[in-house]
């Protein structure tokens, strides 16, 4: 099976294979991870052959994480590596540490690497991490949908990143409140972090015309709300990262997908910047 490497001109593109079955696949997988790389599209792959490729996962234990998508025939696929584990685990532990002091939030559980579908039943994707709160989440629809959703890559494009965003809030109906899109970037030791929501904005009615009886349709939008890089400090030694754009904040109501109440604990998550760089130097030493 031959490997579609990214193109010198554009350093940005996903590796894409050709599905030649099963086995063959998987010694693809390997050979991808060794060259260091996360990630990997792989095309004209029915929803019969999904099923014996996830099945074949499972038999060999690896921890692999799957977004398929039937209509495309389309298996992007995130290859476990060790920065790309520690940047999206350490993000989390981070917002939950945060979530403990100075004040103790209500429940919120991790959701992991759980398998969640499309209401249509053509996609399926697991995520990096994830979680949602505990019993109190009463804003109805399906509970188990994570609010806040973790997405990592480093030979991952930001464009496929970016996709799969999308896809979290588009495939939960709206349940997805925020969705961290990160991109490593291991040449320069550079980690981004983008914090994306959703926004309504109005949609014109088509034909109708500029009147109050013609009012604009909702509609949601993602979008991104801060961006923050942690960069090495010019000169430093040992190296050191700098964080840009001040701390990530997380809006108590879209993590708890509620309003909060009077009680210390129901407020905003804050992570500060001396948290983000101390991970950055955890992922890149």
């Amino acid at each position: 099976m031959e490997i579609t490497s990214p193109s010198a001109a554009n350093a940005m593109e996903d590796q894409v294979v050709e599905f030649q079955g099963i086995a063959t696949l998987f010694q693809v997988f390997d050979e991808i991870l060794k060259q260091g790389n996360d990630f990997v599209i792989v095309k004209n792959v029915s929803q019969i052959n999904y099923n014996g490729i996830d099945k074949e996962r499972e038999r060999r234990r690896r921890k692999f994480r799957f977004f398929f998508q039937a209509k495309e025939r389309q298996l992007r696929v995130t290859l476990a590596s060790g920065p790309h584990e520690l940047t999206h685990a350490g993000i989390f532990y981070t917002i939950r540490t945060n979530m403990v002091s100075p004040s103790r939030m209500p429940p919120w559980y991790p959701c992991a690497a759980t398998t969640y579908k499309s209401p249509d039943g053509t996609s399926s994707k697991e995520g990096d991490s994830g979680g949602f709160p505990g019993g109190g989440d009463t804003s109805g629809g399906d509970a188990r949908w994570p609010a806040l959703a973790i997405e990592c890559g480093a030979s991952q494009s930001l464009a496929s990143l970016h996709a799969a965003m999308r896809w979290w809030f588009w495939a939960s109906d709206h349940r997805v409140k925020i969705v961290l899109a990160v991109k490593l970037h291991r040449s320069r030791q550079i980690m981004v972090i983008e914090k994306f929501v959703e926004e309504s904005v109005a949609i014109p009615r088509l034909g109708a015309t500029a009147t109050r009886s013609s009012a604009a349709l909702p509609h949601l939008q993602p979008v991104l709300q801060q961006t923050i890089t942690m960069a090495p400090v010019p000169d430093s030694n040992p190296v050191k990262y700098r964080a840009t754009s001040g701390a990530l904040v997380l809006a108590f109501e879209l993590l708890y997908r509620r309003a909060p109440g009077p009680s210390p604990g129901e407020r905003d998550v804050v992570v500060p910047e001396s948290e983000l760089e101390a991970l950055a130097g955890y992922v890149w030493d």
